[in-house]
């Protein structure tokens, strides 16, 4: 008999961030978004951080697209650098310039594509024209590790040279160190051996956070420069796309202050996880422990879409709620929608990140708790208790608070800070400004709607327009607002003008009169 404390140390939900989670290949659930990227109906993928872009693009990469002539291109190490790891040239003029950066981008995209379709067809006739090319600037597709292919086109595009004299295949010539290869040219023979061989190649890009997070204004430049350089290439040959991977609010951020020209005519996908399938993700992780499958008699290490719905809801509700919540004509699903928003930002939307360190750090505060007084399985209560729970949302979101509110938007921590202990709801945009110290002009609205953006506040109720988002009011320790009825103030003939009661006060005055009588 399987023991609460055996299936709780078997879990294993894998680490939050995607590059280096173990279990992703084999726990991934092909969601909506994910078909439509194989579709290649999208090109540029949005979504805050932790929202799964990462995770797409590996699993892009390891199924590929529905049609199996595409070659998926990453254009970095997955693991290793950004794409632009390398030293910037100095000019400081030319390195704000979104022209600059455009061209920049389009030439990486032309070389990494071109060494992609080099490594998988290395013996292909029709390709000798773009081997020669690729070689004249010190790339070698059939040799070159990965990262030394990635590392050496960075430096060729930023510079404009070759990185290391290299043997012409013909001749045996060698093409001299610095020996220039324009854009243009490159292009117009990737493009034409594209053509011959009927292939087609997607240039994936990811990690675009950590471009040039140390010079805010470079990285805007750099970050327009690939947006413009997608809408160029977005109609320059049906067999050659741009595929990138960017949070939103850097979207945001790079677009809004300046508009990129014909940006929204790129196909823009917003990852989004709805409830069943934040319910698939975490069922399909805990089915990779035996022990697990066991206790709630279900198939171990089962592929995720084959997973039944019942067998899901089955997992969740051996997992956090008692079976007698329930009544005979109610959906699990109503349940839980309450219970994951208590994880939510801003925007209302789950987030895959948040969701996996908060289950592992569930399951390791209840295994602790259980070696003391292990329970047989199947068991009356929940496997996870809400002690355990309430502890871990705790850790989880001043996690989160430090590790992406803090970290990505320092010029906000300030009055992040400020709102510690503060009301968690606020009836309008003046009470938010009180408590953010800040006064009505035009950059406390900035900083509201940077404050929006990030996901740390809501907005839309009616009552309260502006409200902590409840990701992270256990780290806020925020306070429920006071009532607005809570004390009032009335006129009075004594010499303080007023004085303060309570409701009650005022409800006795009313039916007793000042004196009682």
């Amino acid at each position: 008999m399987t023991t609460t404390s055996e299936v709780l140390h078997s879990l294993r939900f894998g680490h939050s961030v995607a590059e280096r989670d173990s279990v992703l290949k084999s726990a991934f659930v092909q969601t909506a978004d994910f078909k439509a990227l194989q579709s290649g109906q999208y090109d540029l993928i949005t979504g805050v951080k932790g929202s799964g872009k990462s995770a797409l693009m590996i699993m892009l990469i390891e199924e590929g697209a529905f049609d199996t002539e595409i070659i998926i291109a990453p254009a970095q190490n997955v693991n290793g650098e950004s794409v632009y790891g390398g030293d910037l040239p100095e000019d400081r003029q030319l390195l704000t310039s979104d022209e600059y950066f455009r061209e920049r981008w389009m030439i990486h995209a032309y070389s990494v594509a071109a060494a992609h379709l080099l490594r998988v067809m290395p013996d292909d006739l029709r390709l000798n024209d773009l081997r020669i090319a690729v070689m004249g600037i010190g790339l070698d597709p059939e040799k070159d590790k990965p990262k030394d292919l990635w590392r050496k086109v960075s430096q060729w595009n930023l510079t404009g040279t070759a990185f290391t004299p290299s043997p012409k295949p013909e001749t045996g010539a060698t093409f001299s160190k610095g020996a220039p290869l324009d854009g243009d040219s490159l292009r117009d023979l990737l493009f034409d051996a594209l053509e011959q061989t009927e292939r087609e190649v997607w240039v994936a890009y990811d990690r675009l956070d950590d471009v040039l997070a140390f010079d805010p204004e470079r990285e805007r430049a750099m970050l327009r420069g690939l947006l413009a350089a997608m809408v160029s290439l977005a109609s320059s040959s049906p067999r050659f796309h741009v595929k990138a991977f960017m949070r939103h609010d850097l979207f945001d951020r790079v677009t809004e202050e300046r508009p990129v020209r014909n940006v929204d005519q790129l196909a823009r996908l917003r990852l989004r996880w709805n409830t069943p399938a934040v319910m698939r993700l975490i069922a399909a992780r805990v089915v990779r422990s035996p022990h697990a499958a066991e206790a709630f008699d279900v198939e171990a290490d089962q592929d995720p879409s084959l997973l039944s719905k019942e067998d899901v809801d089955k997992i969740w509700l051996a997992l956090l709620w008692k079976r007698t919540h329930l009544g005979s004509d109610e959906h699990p699903d109503r349940h839980f929608v309450g219970f994951l928003q208590g994880l939510a930002d801003g925007s209302g939307q789950f987030n895959p990140r948040v969701l996996l360190a908060f289950f592992s750090l569930m399951a390791r505060l209840q295994a602790a708790s259980d070696e003391e007084s292990d329970r047989q399985l199947p068991a009356s209560r929940p496997l996870i208790q809400d002690s355990a729970a309430q502890k871990a949302l705790v850790d989880v979101s001043d996690a989160r608070l430090n590790q992406y509110i803090y970290a990505e938007f320092q010029h906000l921590k300030p009055y992040v800070r400020s709102l510690v202990e503060k009301p968690n709801a606020f009836r309008s945009k003046g009470e938010l400004l009180q408590a953010l110290g800040l006064r009505d002009e035009p950059r406390s609205t900035e900083i509201i709607r940077e404050l929006v953006g990030c996901g740390l506040l809501a907005t839309g109720e009616k009552s309260f327009p502006y409200s902590i988002a409840k990701l992270y009011k256990p780290a806020l320790r925020s306070q429920k607002p006071r009532s607005s009825s809570a004390v009032v103030t009335v006129d009075s003939p004594r010499p303080s003008g007023a004085v303060r009661i309570t409701p009650r006060d005022l409800r006795n005055l009313m039916r007793h009169g000042r004196d009682g009588n």
